[in-house]
């Protein structure tokens, strides 16, 4: 039993000091982890010599201070894999209900390649509905998610899409590369984006970026409805309810804000 306790708190330990490297402290010392950890320096050595001979850390030569090794990373890699290939089933339930609240379309769009693709749907109850078909190709300059995915984009990305001549579904689209350009610093500014009537003159749209682990929008929650009824939404505070959608599930893709 004593054994099995102590084996316990070693492992605990180990994986305390696997947990402490990040991007800001990529390198750490024997002396470094055992201030963070509150652990005597003996202590962390013997597990330190554990992890280095299973290769979860590894041992910089000139600096003797440790890093994370390969068998971390191989770790590290298949969780983000799982998440890329699970963002839908990931999203689905606080997409459902930010739908359940509102009574309205929730969707999801995602980036892929060089347009974004309306990923999953939750269909509002209302009798009169924006419908949408799952796997549709949503166009750049006009689609709310599309739009808020590039307002936190590097720009050359916007920039590089905006080169191909775009479409003008209403005239209320913006088509001119310039005025695109500008409205997605505002987007960035106010932490989501619109689609006023851009696509369907009578269907407003409200989005807000979701992140992945190393901080790349890749995808957005949508909420759209007629224009009516967004005008109501947005006096109930939908942009927040919307905004909050979004930061659940870049948590959930294990985004944080500290990096």
């Amino acid at each position: 039993m004593q054994q099995e306790r102590s084996t316990h708190r070693s492992l605990g330990k180990g994986l305390e000091m696997l947990s402490a490297f990040s991007a800001a402290n990529l390198e750490l010392g024997t002396q470094d982890l055992s201030e963070k950890l509150g652990v005597h320096k003996s202590t962390v050595s013997r597990i330190l010599r554990v992890l280095l001979e299973h290769g979860f850390v590894r041992q910089n030569s000139t600096t003797l201070k440790y890093s994370l090794g390969p068998s971390a990373i191989r770790i590290g890699r298949a969780a983000i894999a799982g998440l890329v290939g699970q963002i839908i089933p990931i999203a689905k339930p606080y997409l459902d209900e930010l739908r359940d609240g509102t009574g309205e379309t929730v969707s999801l769009e995602v980036m892929s390649g060089e347009s974004t693709i309306l990923a999953y749907a939750a269909r509002g109850s209302h009798l009169l509905q924006v419908f949408a078909m799952e796997g549709d190709r949503m166009p750049i300059n006009a689609a709310a998610g599309a739009k808020a995915i590039l307002a936190y984009s590097r720009p050359d990305l916007a920039e590089r899409l905006l080169q191909r001549e775009l479409k003008k579904f209403t005239p209320k689209t913006i088509t001119a590369p310039e005025a695109f350009m500008r409205k997605l610093v505002e987007f960035r500014k106010r932490g989501y984006s619109e689609d006023l009537g851009e696509i369907n003159i009578d269907v407003h749209a409200v989005g807000a970026p979701i992140f992945n682990h190393s901080g790349k929008s890749v995808a957005a929650v949508v909420i759209a409805a007629p224009e009516r009824r967004m005008k109501s939404l947005m006096k109930s505070g939908i942009v927040s309810k919307v905004k909050a959608t979004a930061r659940q599930i870049s948590e959930a893709l294990l985004y944080s804000e500290k990096g």
